[in-house]
């Protein structure tokens, strides 16, 4: 989705698409909701696939309306590394 979570006085959309279709202007700026909204669509709309959000630790946030998400695990850099098997 382009969504690179860095945001900057001068980066302030947070995404890569900024400008392009279906993406808002590079001038908007875009907030965290704008990109967990679009995730939880995506999850619903595609019920039957496994999501894997993968982050630096066991603890790290994950936002409240994805908890709930049957097809999302979340797993750490080392939980991803040992399932890979790199």
């Amino acid at each position: 989705m382009g969504f690179d979570g860095h945001t900057s006085e001068e980066y302030h959309h947070m995404n890569v698409y900024s400008g392009t279709t279906g993406y808002p202007e590079v001038t908007e700026p875009t907030t965290e909701e704008f990109f967990t909204i679009a995730m939880q669509q995506v999850m619903d709309i595609y019920s039957n696939v496994a999501f894997v959000r993968v982050v630096p630790t066991e603890n790290f946030y994950m936002p409240e309306r994805w908890k709930y998400q049957l097809n999302l695990k979340q797993i750490t850099f080392n939980e991803f590394v040992k399932e890979v098997d790199l």
